[in-house]
C-alpha cells in the first residue's frame, strides 16, 4: 500500500487518471442499481450478470461464455438489495429458462440474448449503456 501511495505522489496524472476512472465506476453503478431497482429478482440478477459478462469481454477476460464470479450469493444479494433466498430462486429461475447455468462461483451462459432481453434495462439506460461500452486507455496513462 505504501508503494502504491508513492507511486500516487510521484505520478500525479495516473493518480488523476485512476481517480477519474474511479469516479465513472461508481457513477455507473450507482445509474445501474438506480435503474434495477425497480425489477424483481431474477430481472435484477439478468442485470447483473449481463453486466459482469459485458465488463469481462470488455476486458478481454472472459472464454466460452463462461465466468468465474468470486462472490457468494449472499454477496450479490447485498450488492441487489435481495435476500439470500431471492438470489437463489432467481439463479434457478434462470436456469429453468435456459439462461445460464451456474455451478459454485462459475457461471455459464447459456443465452446471451435471453439473458440480455430478460436483463431488459429500458429507456433509461442510455448512461450505462455508455457505461459499459466506452474505451479505456490503461495503457497510455501508464
Amino acid at each position: 500500500r505504501r508503494e502504491f501511495e508513492a507511486l500516487m505522489q510521484t505520478h500525479p496524472g495516473l493518480a488523476r487518471f485512476i481517480y477519474q476512472e474511479q469516479a465513472r465506476d461508481v457513477l455507473g453503478l450507482q445509474i445501474f442499481n438506480t435503474i434495477i431497482g425497480q425489477y424483481k429478482a431474477p430481472s435484477r440478477l439478468a442485470c447483473f450478470l449481463f453486466v459482469m459478462l459485458a465488463r469481462s469481454q470488455q476486458a478481454g477476460q472472459i472464454a466460452r461464455n463462461t465466468l468465474r464470479i468470486p462472490l457468494t450469493q449472499e454477496e450479490i444479494g447485498q450488492i441487489l438489495g435481495l435476500t439470500n433466498v431471492s438470489v437463489n430462486r432467481a439463479f434457478r429461475t434462470l436456469e429453468k429458462e435456459g439462461l445460464i447455468r451456474a455451478e459454485r462461483q462459475m457461471i455459464t451462459f447459456l443465452n446471451v440474448e435471453g439473458l440480455a432481453e430478460h436483463a431488459s434495462l429500458g429507456d433509461d439506460a442510455d448512461h450505462l449503456v455508455e457505461f459499459l461500452t466506452r474505451k479505456r486507455y490503461f495503457s497510455s496513462a501508464a
